[in-house]
């Protein structure tokens, strides 16, 4: 491991200082190193959801890069600091995912069709168009979240996909996956458009 202080004290006049902003001469306090990382593990593991909980290694690493680049500007480390950056951590690992959520269903919602192969007749084609703009319509038509789920899901996400990617539960995404699958193909079956067809 790499010398770090964890201690809080300044870092030596004229120490150098690696890429990723930690001074390569900053001593060791292994005790206060061990204290710090127990400290963060508690806190990560606690104020994480359930959304999360396959990420918390992640998460505790980031924590801790953030309290070392600290220590190298000479700051002080102690149990605020350390829950305001757990805190900041998560809550940019979520906006993170609602970011990456956005753009998944904004991709859905531009996607362009798929061209009918060349053997379809006219007639083929158009009923393919009018099959595409009823299901647009039927989603369009969902509740959140369902619209969301049943987008995701119809993008080929799985259900753990989608409950991480909603910030559910594995249950209530599979619910609300259900649900509104239910729904669409009632949707559907009411336009004209019933399996089969």
């Amino acid at each position: 491991m790499r010398s770090t202080n964890p201690g809080g004290a300044r870092p030596s006049e004229g120490a150098s200082v690696n890429g990723g902003g930690i001074p390569a001469e900053l001593t060791l306090d292994a005790s206060r190193i061990d204290e710090i990382r127990a400290r963060v593990r508690r806190g990560v593991a606690w104020a994480a959801p359930r959304a999360l909980a396959g990420d918390v290694e992640d998460l505790e690493q980031d924590v801790m890069i953030r309290v070392f680049r600290r220590l190298a500007r000479g700051g002080s480390v102690n149990a605020r600091y350390i829950q305001q950056t757990i805190h900041s951590v998560i809550v940019d690992e979520i906006r993170r995912r609602r970011v990456r959520q956005a753009e998944l269903l904004a991709e859905s919602e531009n996607a362009v069709d798929p061209v009918a192969p060349a053997s379809l007749s006219p007639e083929a084609r158009a009923r393919d168009g009018q099959v595409t703009a009823a299901i647009r319509g039927c989603v369009e038509a969902l509740p959140e979240p369902r619209r969301s789920a049943v987008q995701l899901h119809l993008l080929g996400h799985t259900v753990p996909e989608v409950a991480e990617l909603l910030r559910v539960g594995r249950k209530s995404a599979e619910n609300l996956v259900y649900r509104a699958m239910k729904a669409l193909r009632g949707c559907l079956s009411a336009r004209g458009f019933a399996p089969g067809s």
